[in-house]
């Protein structure tokens, strides 16, 4: 281990975990006491653990390297007293003094248990301990801590500090190329980090300064005095209550603020139709099992009362009814569980429970007096409950949002249109569709490649409708709830018009936000006039006639309005859209969010679900359901309908936890958390066994390297160009419906080499983008020592391939049969079960989609089709990609080309494996039947998202996948915390995404596609951008400087990762003499970008666009202007589709 290696980012990393971090040799030389007592030299007691000439490496090595995380300082002072034991007593009297401890969460103590006897002799007592230091193979760090160096630092420190070392700190062990290993103290990967750096407080500190600066108060001498009395009131009270111990007593859970609380809309999407209980009729309003509708049910036909028969309800029940909703609008003021009160439990450490039914919980705490505070709100209360009831949410809902399944002659659409509307024959899970289908190919994100070739191209223009014209206009959603809202919820509520009008444009917002965006409470309570609220005045007249609020008083209001504003959202705005409508998102669409009615929705699945159920899947009675259900260990799933372009796809749940009961203990688990073992066993004998992979690629890794060396071992004409390449690509029909299950289970069982898995576990730390991201890594490995070095050996073989990380080993390790994952791989394979509507099915045909384990099967089975054609493969001439079921094959015979073409269209019956002649592309003419041909003048060849040069091979990507989408569509905006440190990383993240050596390698691409590639990549930065920018809402001359410092950020980070990744892959190879990438061009090339794409919009970025063109205009720059003319022609050409 090289001592001088001293780790430049990871010890910033365990800042942002603990608040103290220094050198071991450092931290020993402030804890050991000089006035030690025992047989040593008083005065080099405390220098006695200083490295010295005869000492080991190992030795120096720990003390100048290894580091000491603390999360509370600790003055303790330990006396140097000569160790009368060995390491390995020591090591045993710490994992007793951990058990002990109230935290027994250490690494030290992984894999024990604290043993339930009381009264045991002290020699049997170390054998109730599961000693980590006999468990070698169990990936255990205790045998670390038993080396020479650690005996030797025992004898100099003493057993007092190294008790302490072992119990009470966090150690780290450096390792090659800045990395880290934990060897002791609560495993950081389970943990979060403290807080912000200094560093970003810092920043955000300077920020909020320079907001506030207009802001300033005559006469103040600090930044304290430059708030009004009021502010600096509120904080102080703030502090005051979290700094005593006393005033949080009684509340142990940790507060959370607004700006912690997130409105979930995870709970929106593919939700059932709610039904009328004891029928069939779908509810139109709030749930049945809502609160609203508990107390006065909405959906139920009231009789009709003549005016003499009516009575007065009874005012102590109607009273009664109304405290009982002030439970569910107000819980913290009665003491009930509330998103305001952090639970502190792992559970509901990422997102909120669900407060919809409190029934339990409000029987189970008893009677208690209604607040003082809330005695005003309970007649708003009782109206609220009265207004509802008497609404008709079915009537209005037509009004304002009428059906769509009307057809122009005004008639309902029957079932057969309905299909022959909706339908896709590829989208079905059919053994073999029809060849006359109309699809188009995706590419590995599962995006639409736009169709190449003027057949092709016809065919599509003259396509389906698309699903989403079914689809409410997100106008209508809204002016559904603004009208709900106004029928319902009393004016009094809102205090004023204006407040009203502002909660119903977050509303608005709420329903447009895309897939994963969502609104803080924070973000809804802003500019809310809380003085116009007389509900939330104190009651009495003295109250009312006060003009000044008192700082108690207004922190007491605030924090009733949020407990209301959360309900209106969380429970009756989420609710109605949860109940009217079906809402999704598309794979045409992205991240947009489509509403659909509930009763439209069926309607429109019902005959595709019948058809559905009719092919692929077989349905089960019940008591058979309720057999293989009772032994069947991955349980059952549900499908859903994804809109597509011009149809649906159905899709398989498989990630949908289930409640699996241990014992006295429950555990929730998905059938993909249960495959994992599986999954990672097919993983080690992929890696083991590639030969049986075929031409299977995984990732731009795969394709990168296939490309490369098929390209250096292609012979050159005397011009140096390549020789004629003819591509093929070709798509296999349905490939995960059409794999025979039998053929599948006996290429399983040959795969599987080993009777005994076991599966490593451990976590990785780093650095990105600004951000710590944690990654849990799973591997399997056989049972033997000589497969499974000890976890720090392996780190350090890590070490040397990652850089900047810290690696925590999870120690316990599961173990596998042979037997029990074919057990399970024949489950999964051959009795899926899907739950459809109320009954339940098996899938018959295929492999089931949506699980982990789906692309890898069907890796292994077209890989054992491909042994067949070695020739297709193993011809240096040829090169076969295949990803998924996206086959490209490129050769430098004709005749081969048609030959493989040949192949695949005659198809192979006993695999199940046919091709989709639409689907198919080549660059020459075959015969009639195949019609996609690439256009004569087209220099690029279009495969899974990229476009490969027909002449040299260089990579570029397929930008023509935006041309039918909005841009936006695909961003996610974050409102919450801090907006703005999301907007950077995403905006650097987008800057890395291209960054990979397929785009940038000089051996696989000339230098102007090299340049193209870091120029349009740049282009689509710039676009997003500004889609990001329009969408945050925040103003772009205001925040100038702000945007130009994250574009100048984006331009180093691309050149940054570029560089780095590229000078990897050229370093392995040797007489390298191509280009390197220049960063002045790269910088010139990304300012460039931006300047074209925010010049579209110049009165929104005047500033920015004046900053970036003193910056195009410096005289060194002058070069790149005319080197790159004609490149930046060509790639503003190739994005010119692309809305943004």
């Amino acid at each position: 281990m090289d001592e001088s290696c001293k780790p430049s980012i990871t010890v910033p990393i365990l800042g942002k975990y603990f608040p103290i971090v220094k050198e071991l040799r450092t931290y020993l030389s402030e804890i050991l006491n000089p006035l030690s007592h025992g047989d040593y030299d008083l005065s080099q007691a405390i220098h006695r653990f200083e490295p010295r000439e005869n000492d080991c490496p190992l030795y120096c090595a720990l003390l100048n390297t290894s580091y000491v995380a603390l999360t509370v300082e600790d003055r303790t002072q330990f006396q140097v007293f000569p160790a009368m034991v060995n390491m390995r007593e020591v090591l045993d009297k710490a994992q007793e003094r951990i058990f002990r401890s109230k935290n027994s969460q250490n690494i030290l103590t992984a894999g024990y248990r604290r043993a339930r006897i009381t009264t045991i002799s002290e020699e049997s007592r170390l054998t109730l301990f599961l000693r980590l230091l006999r468990m070698e193979i169990e990936g255990s760090k205790a045998w670390v801590v038993l080396g020479p160096e650690w005996d030797m630092l025992l004898q100099r420190i003493g057993v007092d500090a190294m008790l302490h070392l072992l119990t009470e700190t966090h150690i780290f062990i450096s390792l090659p190329n800045d990395c880290l290993c934990q060897m002791t103290g609560e495993p950081i990967i389970h943990t979060k980090p403290a807080g912000d750096s200094t560093e970003q407080i810092r920043n955000e500190q300077s920020t909020v300064s320079k907001i506030l600066s207009k802001r300033r108060f005559p006469f103040a001498e600090n930044d304290q005095e430059q708030r009004p009395a009021k502010r600096q009131k509120t904080k102080m009270h703030a502090k005051a209550k979290a700094n005593n111990p006393a005033a949080t007593a009684n509340t142990n859970p940790k507060l959370r603020s607004a700006t912690e609380i997130p409105l979930i809309r995870a709970r929106l999407f593919y939700s059932r139709p709610r039904l009328v209980p004891q029928t069939n009729q779908i509810i139109v309003g709030l749930p049945a099992k809502h609160i609203l509708n508990r107390l006065s049910p909405s959906y139920q036909k009231q009789p009709k009362v003549m005016p003499g028969d009516y009575v007065d309800p009874d005012p102590k029940q109607q009273e009664e009814r109304a405290r009982h909703l002030a439970k569910y609008v107000f819980p913290r003021q009665y003491g009930l569980s509330s998103p305001f009160v952090d639970l502190n439990s792992k559970k509901h450490a990422f997102i909120l429970p669900d407060y919809a039914d409190r029934e339990l919980e409000i029987k189970t705490k008893g009677s208690c007096k209604t607040p003082k505070r809330l005695k005003g709100v309970l007649p708003l209360l009782e109206a609220m409950i009265w207004r509802h009831g008497k609404c008709g949410y079915k009537p209005l809902r037509d009004k304002v949002c009428p059906t769509k399944l009307k057809s122009t002659g005004s008639k309902d659409l029957d079932t057969t249109i309905i299909l022959e509307i909706m339908s896709e024959q590829s989208s079905l899970l059919r053994s073999q569709a029809d060849f006359s289908a109309i699809d188009m190919s995706v590419d590995s994100e599962g995006n639409s490649i736009m169709p190449f070739g003027q057949t092709q191209a016809e065919r599509h223009a003259k396509s389906k409708p698309r699903f989403a014209e079914f689809a409410c206009p997100v106008i209508e959603v809204y002016r559904y709830i603004a009208l709900m809202t106004k029928v319902v919820i009393p004016k009094a509520f809102w205090g004023s018009e204006t407040n009203r009008k502002l909660i119903l444009t977050y509303v608005e917002q709420f329903i447009q936000c895309r897939r994963f965006e969502t609104l803080t409470l924070h973000h809804i309570i802003q500019r809310f006039s809380t003085s116009e609220c007389d509900w939330l005045t104190p009651p009495g007249n003295a109250a009312r006639q006060q003009s000044r609020v008192s700082v108690s008083d207004a922190l007491k209001r605030r924090e009733v309005l949020e407990e209301f504003l959360f309900w209106y959202f969380d429970s009756f705005v989420s609710s109605l859209l949860k109940t009217n409508f079906y809402i999704t998102e598309s794979s045409a669409f992205r991240n947009r969010v489509l509403y659909f009615r509930q009763d439209d929705w069926k309607a429109l699945c019902s005959p595709l679900i019948e058809r559905l159920t009719t092919g692929t899947f077989v349905k089960m009675s019940e008591s058979e359901a309720k057999e293989v259900l009772r032994q069947r260990k991955l349980g059952f799933s549900f499908v859903r309908l994804l809109p597509k372009d011009t149809g649906v796809r159905p899709i398989v749940n498989l990630r949908r936890r289930k409640t699996v009961q241990k014992g006295a203990y429950s555990s929730e688990q998905s059938i993909n958390q249960i495959l994992q073992a599986a999954f990672q066993i097919l993983s080690y004998e992929k890696r083991k066994q590639p030969d049986r992979l075929g031409a299977s690629v995984f990732s731009p890794d795969d394709i990168y390297q296939k490309l490369t060396k098929f390209k250096s071992r292609l012979p050159r004409n005397p011009d140096g160009k390549l020789p004629h390449l003819y591509f093929v690509k070709v798509d296999v029909q349905a490939c995960f419906d059409t794999i025979e299950q039998t053929k599948l289970l006996e290429i399983l069982r040959e795969l599987i080499s080993e009777d005994v898995y076991m599966t490593q576990r451990y976590g990785q730390i780093g650095m990105e983008t600004g951000r710590i991201k944690r990654t849990y890594v799973k591997k399997a490995v056989p049972e033997g020592k000589y497969d499974h070095p000890h976890f720090l050996k392996y780190a350090a073989e890590l070490a040397g391939v990652l850089r900047h990380t810290i690696f925590v080993d999870q120690v316990v390790y599961p173990y596998s049969q042979k037997r029990e994952i074919l057990n399970l791989l024949e489950e999964h394979i051959t009795e899926n079960i899907v739950k459809i509507g109320n009954d339940f099915y098996r899938q018959t045909v295929g492999i089931p989609q949506g699980s982990i384990l789906s692309a890898l099967l069907c890796c292994f089975f077209y890989g054992d089709l491909e042994k067949r054609y070695t020739n297709f493969k193993d011809d240096l001439q040829n090169v076969l990609l295949r990803l998924i079921d996206d086959y490209l094959f490129i050769t430098t015979s004709h005749s081969r080309a048609k030959q493989f073409l040949d192949m695949m269209n005659k198809g192979h019956p006993e695999y199940g494996c046919f091709i989709s002649k639409d689907k198919t592309l080549t660059n020459f003419d075959f015969d009639a039947e195949i019609s996609n041909v690439t256009e004569p003048k087209q220099q690029t060849f279009p495969w899974c998202g990229y476009t490969i040069s027909m002449e040299d091979l260089s990579v570029t990507v397929d930008y023509s996948r935006y041309n039918n989408t909005n841009l936006r569509d695909t961003l996610t905006v974050d409102r919450g915390r801090r907006p703005g440190a999301a907007f950077t990383y995403k905006m650097l993240w987008l800057a890395r995404a291209k960054s990979h050596p397929i785009y940038s390698d000089p051996s696989l691409n000339t230098e102007h596609v090299v340049y193209l590639n870091i120029y349009q990549n740049f282009l689509l930065c710039a676009m997003k951008m500004h889609g990001y920018l329009r969408d945050w809402g925040i103003g772009a001359h205001k925040n100038a400087a702000f945007i130009h410092n994250t574009v100048h950020k984006m331009v180093t980070i691309s050149y940054t990762s570029i560089r780095n990744k590229t000078s990897r892959k050229l370093h392995t190879k040797s007489n390298d003499t191509s280009f390197r990438i220049q960063k002045p061009a790269v910088t010139w090339l990304g300012t460039r970008a931006f300047h074209a794409v925010l010049n579209q919009k110049p009165q929104r970025y005047g500033s920015l666009l004046r900053s970036l063109g003193r910056e195009l205009s410096r005289p060194h720059n002058k070069r790149f202007k005319r080197q790159f003319h004609s490149l930046v022609k060509e790639g503003q050409a190739g994005m010119s589709q692309i809305a943004f």
